[in-house]
């Protein structure tokens, strides 16, 4: 591979991150997402102004969660199986 075309599938690749990265925070917004930014935001600011390192942590973990759609149960972690047992 020449260094000119490494050159562009590092840009390809740095393109293709964006977008996702793009789709990731401007997409499918509901009510708890939208709570758990604002209340990350809100306790970030208390956790700046009384200088508290783990009110912080929790007001990263909040926006972490917010801004990327994350749950604390996973992929699945939280669904409840449809099957009835006797």
């Amino acid at each position: 591979m020449s260094p000119k075309s490494q050159c562009y599938y590092f840009i390809f690749v740095i393109r293709i991150k964006e977008e996702f990265m793009r789709s990731l925070l401007l997409n499918n917004w509901n009510i708890i997402r939208i709570i758990k930014t604002l209340a990350g935001i809100y306790i970030a600011y208390e956790a700046i102004a009384r200088e508290e390192v783990m009110i912080a942590v929790l007001a990263a973990i909040l926006l972490y969660q917010g801004l990327f759609n994350v749950s604390a149960c996973g992929i699945g972690g939280c669904n409840v199986s449809n099957r009835y047992n006797h």
